[in-house]
């Protein structure tokens, strides 16, 4: 922007665009034709809409008399360099404005008022006058509205004038005047910026000062910001690859390599993904949706997770999450689908959490992961990694569920990534189809490996540490978890484990079935896939007629023949192949074939109460507590038990942290007899609690206990070794006299947390204490 500064007053109407560079001449042949009309159109009787054209002119007359002063400065550069200023609304805006130029015009525009609020008695006067104009107006044109003749036509007539000179002819706006006035010549070019980084370097490239603070609070100062910057500055502005119409930017490939870059866009083996970062959490980016297998459809449903052969500089927006994998939606009313615990069910789009049908936001296509990354400098050797697997029977679960959704706890520390990723379910996740080869049953568990493989070999990007991965499951994924440490003990890729809620003792994985399957395709149309006569000894043929019948009425069959509650039962779950899922978990165990790392292992107090059968027709009674604590025995109790047992045997270099949850808060425990029942930790451990305020509002000693789980669980993340030592915190081992430390969350003690006895929770699995579900 070039111009100069013109030393004069402007009389300028302020409401009239054309006015700035109207000659006098001009606006005293323009308002002596309206006040002509309006003579004219007394004489025919069209007194409405003379006096409307009397009054505009007169109030013309009277603005055109307004004196306008600019102030001191007015487009004036007091430095001796042109400006170049980046506007947007915010800091995390997606679209940037950028001004060069005259620092006296640029200056002005962003910064500096354009003129002083005219002021004195003639201003007053003339205030007044227009108040009193626009009522003469209203009543002028109230007074036509009630007649007929001319004076209505003529009134018509003006309006369509008026909208024919300002919409018909061509005309200059306000802006342009302006610029023609004062002499500036502004050029608007627009460029496509391939992230932040080339945006800085454009601006830095097109800027004669190199200073770089300006830009501090848009991407966090660092070296390889610099280094990324001198590329951009030097390759992508002159090289090749900029120009007006192809845009500019830094090619990934041409640039330094930068583990733990803090900007929105990153490039990992598979792709190059953009993120967002959401206000509310102004310190962590959210990469929502990234795939991590190709996805499993058509040919591939019921095949391994297969690698990604996408391009590294490929594209994709990473800004909504993925679907879930297919799941159904029942329609029988339980715990989960009531509003005491909304929020712990995957979203469901337009539908209910009580549709009984599929999920209405799932689908196939669904091997995607989450990324949660704080946006500050990354420290030596990266963040420590929390990859986490979602729980849910390995029928139901995924990365967009409310209650596990980690934003609060990952801006709280600013100092660990979290990792959440899909696998597939139900009968597609375990189909015990004949059809497939013995180590394809269980492919959840495969593509729960094919992430933590994609993490390892990408977080990096993200400013994660590789090594550091604590592999985490909750429920089904903590039995998962496990899983992991026998199936692949000797190429763990984890360096620490974290099961909440679950232990390979805490399940039973079936034994090779496939009536179930068949049961299936037999009744969605695939009864006789190779032909009547035909024998499909070994599945092929009913295999591939089941990979042509829809996802959706696959699972509406299984899932609404499940509601009806019909015989014979259908199960798809974890299938012993000796492989993946082993039928003996303490054979395995006496041999040592579980991964020689750390463990925290944590179960609440009370699993079952929400998981037998919901007692709607008793809901102040409850549920029968004998039948709960047996299965809290077995699922928990004795599992957690036998899995520190078996890993205190490996020796000192595999510590087992263990903490018990006991905690009961009002917005999670509407009935008593609840207790600390299965998943109401997870609010407490992802920070999610306040998804409950509908029920009852979050307590302070709830946020303490937060934020103490979060604190233990992180310090185990980053140092599974000595980590939890530096809070007081010592490894169990069930071998000492006291049965080693527990660590117990809330509970009748009235503390956050209180060291208790190992022996006091799992002597009742060695005949010498009772269990207690409310301690």
């Amino acid at each position: 922007m070039r111009g100069q500064l013109h030393e004069k007053q402007y009389q300028s109407p302020l409401y009239d665009p054309l006015a700035i560079a109207q000659p006098l001449v001009a606006s005293i042949i323009i308002r002596g034709s309206l006040l002509g009309l309006a003579a004219f159109l007394g004489l025919i009787g069209a007194y409405g809409t003379a006096t409307v054209v009397v009054s505009s002119a007169l109030s013309q007359a009277v603005a055109w008399n307004i004196k306008i002063q600019r102030p001191t400065g007015y487009l004036s550069n007091n430095e001796a360099h042109d400006a170049c200023m980046l506007v947007a609304s915010h800091q995390n805006a997606t679209e940037w404005n950028l001004l060069i130029g005259d620092r006296g015009i640029v200056d002005t525009l962003l910064n500096k008022p354009m003129f002083l609020v005219p002021s004195g008695e003639g201003v007053d006067m003339a205030a007044s006058w227009f108040w009193f104009a626009n009522l003469v107006q209203l009543v002028a044109m109230t007074f036509v509205a009630g007649q007929k003749g001319w004076d209505g036509v003529a009134l018509v007539l003006l309006l369509g004038l008026h909208w024919a000179v300002f919409n018909i002819f061509p005309r200059s706006g306000l802006v342009h005047s302006w610029l023609q006035t004062e002499g500036i010549d502004a050029v608007l070019k627009s460029y496509e910026l391939g992230g932040r980084m080339a945006m800085m370097g454009a601006i830095q490239a097109f800027s004669k000062s190199k200073i770089t603070r300006w830009m501090d609070d848009i991407i966090v100062p660092h070296p390889r910001r610099d280094a990324l910057l001198s590329c951009i500055e030097g390759k992508a502005m002159f090289g090749p690859e900029f120009s007006e119409t192809n845009g500019l930017g830094c090619q990934a490939s041409k640039c330094p390599d930068s583990p733990g870059t803090t900007g929105l866009t990153v490039r990992t083996s598979t792709g190059t993904f953009t993120g967002l970062i959401d206000p509310e959490f102004p310190n962590t980016r959210q990469f929502r949706a990234i795939p991590f297998a190709e996805p499993p459809v058509g040919s591939r449903r019921w095949l391994p997770p297969q690698k990604l052969s996408s391009s590294p500089d490929e594209h994709r927006y990473a800004t909504k999450y993925p679907p879930s994998c297919p799941q159904f939606v029942t329609a029988l009313e339980s715990m989960w689908n009531l509003p005491l615990t909304k929020g712990n069910l995957v979203y469901n789009g337009a539908q209910n959490d009580t549709s009984g049908l599929v999920g209405e936001a799932t689908s196939e296509d669904c091997l995607h992961l989450a990324v949660w990354t704080p946006t500050g400098e990354v420290p030596e050797g990266g963040f420590p990694v929390l990859f986490f697997m979602t729980g849910g029977g390995f029928y139901i679960g995924g990365v967009n569920l409310p209650w596990q959704i980690p934003t609060s706890w990952v801006e709280r520390s600013r100092s660990h990534i979290v990792v959440s990723v899909n696998y597939r379910l139900n009968i597609f996740g375990f189909p015990g189809a004949r059809g497939l080869a013995g180590g394809q049953q269980n492919l959840g568990i495969l593509d729960q490996r094919a992430a933590l493989e994609w993490v390892h070999d990408n977080v990096a990007a993200f400013g994660g540490n590789p090594e550091r991965i604590m592999q985490w499951g909750r429920s089904a994924g903590a039995i998962a978890a496990d899983i992991h440490a026998y199936a692949y003990h000797e190429d763990p890729i984890a360096q620490s484990y974290y099961m909440e809620s679950g232990t390979a003792f805490s399940f039973a994985g079936a034994e090779p079935s496939y009536s179930s399957f068949s049961f299936v395709a037999q009744n969605v149309g695939c009864e006789a896939p190779c032909g009547v006569d035909c024998d499909d000894e070994d599945g092929k043929a009913e295999l591939d007629c089941m990979r042509q019948v829809s996802m959706v009425q696959i699972s509406n069959f299984i899932g609404q023949y499940g509601d009806r509650m019909e015989r014979p039962a259908l199960g798809f779950g974890p299938m012993v192949d000796d492989r993946v899922i082993f039928s003996n978990y303490t054979a395995r165990s006496e041999q040592g074939k579980i991964a020689r790392r750390p463990a925290l292992i944590s179960f609440t107090s009370n699993e079952f109460t929400s998981l037998v059968p919901w007692p709607k027709e008793d809901l102040e009674g409850g549920v029968d507590q004998d039948e709960v604590n047996d299965w809290n025995l077995g699922f928990a109790t004795c599992a957690g038990l036998n899995s520190t047992a078996y890993r205190n045997r490996l020796g000192p270099d595999v510590p087992v942290f263990r903490f018990q949850y006991a905690a009961e808060f009002p917005n999670l425990n509407v009935y008593d007899w609840l207790g600390a029942y299965h998943n109401s930790e997870t609010p407490l451990i992802f920070g999610t609690y306040g998804l409950l305020d509908h029920i009852a509002n979050t307590t302070e000693f709830q946020i303490e206990v937060s934020h103490s789980m979060q604190d233990h669980i992180l310090a185990f993340a980053e140092d599974p070794f000595n980590g939890p030592q530096a809070l007081g915190w010592q490894p169990m081992d069930t071998r000492l006299a006291n049965g080693g430390d527990l660590l117990r969350f809330g509970g009748s003690s009235g503390e956050v947390f209180v060291h208790v006895d190992g022996i006091e929770l799992d002597g009742v699995c060695l005949g010498i204490r009772e269990h207690d579900p409310f301690p």
